[in-house]
């Protein structure tokens, strides 16, 4: 439930208000990402799309390159650098955030990011998750479809 783009795409606006109350001693009753995290994944995800279509005229051709006209070739080499220094500067922040809420709201983010479990609040309902065939049937699709664009393209 946490996983669906519904849950964590918001506008810019909505992720500067979540941040405003970053400071507060309060617990986080967020469930899945919060709305700065679901930021940092579409973030990722442009650099990773970016990336099927970039030209360097170096060494690096994704393999997309040659279906697109150069000039959109390049455009998009643009945003994929511009996407790049932008990810840089949100793995600064992620990092930074991970601090922060250890340090002002006595809270792990870290476990939660690798274990997938959290302590919630009573008040708060725990997300649905999907049963564990369902999440390693996705996790060999994704695994395919990763080789198949290492390999293939």
């Amino acid at each position: 439930e946490t996983a669906r783009f519904a849950r964590f795409l918001v506008s810019p606006g909505t992720a500067a208000r979540y941040l405003g109350h970053v400071w507060r001693r309060e617990p986080d009753r967020q469930v899945g990402h919060n709305p700065a995290g679901g930021c940092m994944v579409l973030l990722l995800l442009a650099e990773a799309l970016t990336g099927l279509y970039i030209n360097n005229d170096v060494a690096d051709v994704g393999p997309f390159t040659a279906i697109a006209p150069a000039w959109v070739d390049n455009l998009i080499t643009d945003l994929h650098d511009v996407f790049w220094q932008a990810l840089l500067a949100a793995i600064a922040l992620h990092v930074a955030a991970v601090i922060v809420y250890w340090g002002v709201k006595r809270q792990n983010l870290l476990l939660p990011m690798i274990s997938g479990r959290k302590i919630l609040p009573a008040h708060v309902r725990p997300p649905m998750m999907a049963r564990r065939t369902r999440a390693l049937l996705l996790l060999a699709c994704g695994g395919v479809a990763a080789a198949a664009l290492i390999n293939f393209l």
